[in-house]
């Protein structure tokens, strides 16, 4: 009974043929002591096999990290890579009223 309820639950048992799956960034760290890194490499893998479309499945591993472990210029890298990745799938272009210059003038 138990096995049954674990496989309607875990995402890799459902992962389906033909399907179009949306974009996707699967994040994991090397050293994650409660989600083996393992089943995030075969959660992605799994994905991209079965992609029927364009949209891309991206695996982002940051590497000498942990679950609860990650120094803070590798949270604002990985803020920045998740940012990104939902910018370019969303189609954000930067404004077109957008100055630099004068952006930096008032930061100061």
């Amino acid at each position: 009974k138990a096995l049954r309820w674990l496989i309607k639950y875990s995402p890799l048992q459902n992962v389906r043929h033909g399907n179009c799956y949306p974009p996707t960034i699967i994040t994991t760290s090397d050293h994650d002591d409660r989600v083996v890194p393992s089943l995030s490499y075969k959660f992605a893998a799994a994905l991209q096999h079965v992609q029927r479309c364009s949209n891309p499945i991206l695996l982002r591993v940051a590497r000498q990290t942990s679950h609860n472990y990650m120094p803070t210029n590798k949270r604002i890298a990985r803020a920045a890579d998740i940012l990104a990745f939902m910018a370019h799938n969303l189609g954000a272009r930067p404004s077109a009223h957008y100055d630099d210059k004068k952006s930096t003038a008032n930061s100061r």
